[in-house]
């Protein structure tokens, strides 16, 4: 009987299939290839026609620069300021106007969540303090459209109603945590405790550059100058006053704060041109070089000069809130 070699036999089937797997695989390889190419193709485009829209969309370009702030990626122009990271990510937090937006287009920017790069950065107090930036500002969407549907100037703080201290308190001219040995210090005089200072205006105003962790709200009162009878107007920190209603205020009788008209002029305060950003403003050092760039609404600091090149454009040398010298085009700017 003939003998049969099996390996033989067999080999061409096993090398058939090995071709068949083969050929399958890389099949496979180069459709999942072309699945993450497509993927990859449709993120970049996607973040492609975001960044376009830096220009029409502030949301955009207020992700983009929190991003750098965060991570000091692209123009850190918290650096350049010379001020902190903190510092930089709470001047953007001020020009927000609707926060929800700019957490979406981070979102779709850098597959991240803000608010828990936020915490990672600053801490749970500096996130607050982020998050008070914004829920305070009287200009952000949700707040106008609280104050409209409310009837009110001020969908936030006490609104109108009488106020009482609760603890001692610095009156001031401006909403703003200076002291008093500060240049531009801006208190008017110490309230103790249990003093009725007038009727709240319905107008409040956050600082987060205030002593308190998560920064200090403020709320403005208005009152009559003991000696003229005029009205005269000044802010307290919300933590040391209490609303109390006709009814208390006529049960407990509480002393007037007594101000004079000059009392609310008093203190300090030199007259300077105020630098603030418009639009996205390029900042320049002494070269003119591009060192950083500052967002709308930005407080840059004071002017020092102003020079015209006779070219359609005038340059202001400013002084920084570090006292670090800078130009800025006159275009992007406002002078207050």
């Amino acid at each position: 009987m003939e003998t049969v070699n099996t390996a033989t036999a067999v080999a061409p089937d096993n090398e058939h299939i090995k071709t068949k797997l083969l050929v399958a695989g890389i099949s496979v390889l180069a459709l999942g290839g072309m699945a993450y190419g497509a993927y990859t193709l449709y993120e970049h485009y996607k973040k492609t026609d975001a960044e376009k829209d830096v220009l029409k969309k502030p949301e955009v370009q207020q992700a983009e620069t929190l991003h750098a702030a965060l991570f000091r990626n692209g123009i850190d122009w918290a650096l350049h300021f010379g001020t902190s990271d903190t510092n930089a990510i709470m001047s953007i937090a001020s020009s927000i106007s609707d926060f929800s937006a700019v957490e979406a287009e981070y979102k779709n920017l850098y597959n991240a969540d803000l608010q828990a790069d936020l915490e990672q950065k600053l801490g749970a107090d500096g996130l607050q303090r982020f998050l008070n930036t914004f829920n305070y500002n009287p200009n952000t969407t949700e707040n106008k459209a609280k104050a409209k549907s409310s009837g009110k100037s001020s969908a936030i703080g006490f609104g109108k109603a009488l106020i009482v201290t609760t603890a001692k308190a610095n009156l001031r001219k401006k909403p703003q945590d200076l002291s008093r040995f500060s240049l531009h210090g801006n208190i008017i005089k110490l309230a103790e405790q249990g003093v009725f200072l007038g009727g709240s205006t319905g107008n409040t105003s956050y600082d987060n550059n205030g002593a308190s962790k998560t920064g200090t709200l403020y709320v403005e009162i208005k009152s009559r100058a003991w000696d003229t009878r005029k009205p005269i107007f000044f802010w307290v920190a919300a933590s040391q006053v209490k609303a109390i209603t006709s009814a208390e205020m006529d049960s407990t009788n509480p002393p007037l704060m007594q101000l004079n008209e000059k009392d609310t002029l008093s203190g300090l305060d030199i007259a300077q041109s105020t630098i603030v950003a418009f639009y996205n403003a390029p900042i320049m050092d002494a070269n003119f070089k591009l060192v950083a760039m500052a967002s709308p609404m930005q407080e840059l600091g004071h002017e020092l000069m102003q020079l015209d090149d006779n070219k359609g454009n005038v340059y202001i040398k400013f002084k920084s809130l570090k006292q670090n010298e800078y130009w800025v085009n006159k275009k992007f700017i406002q002078i207050i």
